[in-house]
């Protein structure tokens, strides 16, 4: 049997919810959320430090998805295709 993208990603969030940690999903929001609104202020207010941190914070929370994501991945079913 073929797997394309749609049904390996559909199969992930589907089957995939008792593998996954919740809270590292909302760690990962409230951190992006923080980084976005510390940005802002520093751009809006011209204050290099806050946009410099909220930068890292964005760019850490990404990584940090990534990184998850990549952990979390449903290799057996990536790897099972003919």
């Amino acid at each position: 049997m073929r797997w394309n993208t749609f049904q390996l990603a559909s199969r992930f969030f589907v089957y995939g919810d008792e593998r996954r940690e919740t809270w590292m999903v909302h760690i990962c929001g409230l951190m992006l959320l923080a980084g976005r609104l510390m940005h802002y202020y520093g751009f809006h207010h011209r204050l290099f430090r806050w946009r410099r941190s909220g930068m890292i914070a964005t760019y850490l929370s990404l990584l940090l998805m990534v990184l998850m994501n990549l952990w979390y991945m449903p290799w057996e079913l990536v790897f099972s295709l003919r």
